[in-house]
């Protein structure tokens, strides 16, 4: 299995609970609303972004402990279902790409996104890698397959 950096004070795990999902939802809608990925307007009552993949996602966080577990990112994996991946149905796929994925079995596949992080420069790319690898290392051991969707921020 591939070993990510240790990045003191660091902190990726799982999200455990309905309390911790609303604590990462928030960070989430406010990182892709700052980038105008998503619209002010399309948040629900509680500030969160709509959306009808989270029955079938796992979500991580990563925390800051030296700054009482300060939430400094979020992602997450879409486990295979009957309404398929968003990467097929919300992005364009070229013929090439649809030609590799149609000899995968979708059971044994994932989609990692949403991806948010407010911070800048490296500490973005420490604290996304710090995700990314706890999800790619969540997915080997479930032995599935992997698809990165690029829309995040």
């Amino acid at each position: 299995m591939a070993l990510v950096p240790n990045i003191p004070g660091l902190v990726v795990q799982p999200v455990e609970n309905s309390a911790e999902m609303s604590a990462v939802r928030r960070p989430h809608a406010e990182c892709h609303v700052a980038t105008g990925y998503v619209d002010s307007d399309d948040l629900d009552a509680d500030g969160f972004i709509q959306d009808p993949w989270i029955p079938f996602s796992d979500y991580y966080v990563a925390l800051d402990s030296a700054a009482d577990n300060q939430i400094v990112g979020t992602c997450r994996i879409i486990r295979p279902s009957v309404r398929g991946f968003p990467a097929f149905q919300e992005c364009e796929t070229l013929p090439n790409a649809l030609d590799v994925f149609a000899t995968l079995d979708p059971a044994r596949c994932v989609e990692v996104s949403a991806l948010a992080t407010p911070r800048i420069g490296m500490q973005n790319m420490a604290i996304s890698a710090a995700l990314y690898g706890l999800v790619w290392q969540e997915a080997i051991a479930d032995r599935k397959s992997t698809r990165l969707n690029s829309s995040h921020t």
